[in-house]
């Protein structure tokens, strides 16, 4: 547990938070350089670090993913986001869950992935997905050659090192079966963010 702005944060961050809160609203003056989310990275590099964002913070991830990604705010060929990633993690939640979300999208969340789910999700038609190199993994090991893929036009990988072997692998995987999907490598975001 870590403290943040006299709150308790960890297992017990919302009976904390509503037992504080109880019966009042708490005061918040909107700033850009004001703490807005305390989360954790994957823990990919030495354990999970807790990261507090600013509202600064989370408004250039949002904007970050959209350029990095060559999307345009409210683009509606790439609509629909789907997040193959925990939402423990400032990639979990704010880039993959969030900022789709406030891009005028919707996101599709998995909470059961597995090897035997992966053709069951991907049938769901994601325009754009946000996964990790396990979730590539996975892909290239368990999706049915018959399941399509063409309405993929987004794949952003991040929560651990994409290697270039594995990127040009996954692209060739993408395209046979339809995609023209670009590969966007978005590791190390988390920590970036969490200094703006």
């Amino acid at each position: 547990d870590f403290g943040f702005d006299g709150v308790l944060v960890g297992r017990s961050a919302i009976k904390t938070i509503s037992e504080k809160y109880k019966g009042r609203v708490p005061h918040n003056t909107f700033s850009a350089n004001k703490a807005a989310l305390m989360t954790f990275t994957s823990g990919s590099t030495s354990g999970p670090k807790p990261l507090v964002f600013t509202n600064r913070a989370l408004v250039a991830g949002a904007v970050y993913n959209k350029t990095a990604a060559k999307v345009k705010m409210w683009d509606k060929k790439i609509h629909t986001w789907m997040q193959f990633v925990t939402l423990n993690y400032a990639y979990g939640f704010w880039v993959s869950a969030m900022s789709p979300i406030l891009g005028g999208g919707k996101t599709i969340l998995t909470p059961d992935v597995g090897p035997e789910r992966i053709d069951y999700y991907f049938k769901k038609n994601p325009d754009a997905i946000f996964g990790s190199p396990a979730v590539i993994e996975m892909l290239h090991s368990h999706i049915s050659e018959d399941t399509s893929l063409s309405n993929l036009k987004i794949f952003a990988s991040g929560g651990d090192r994409l290697y270039p072997e594995m990127a040009e692998r996954t692209i060739e995987l993408l395209k046979q079966h339809g995609a023209h999907a670009t590969l966007c490598n978005g590791y190390g975001l988390s920590e970036i963010l969490g200094l703006v």
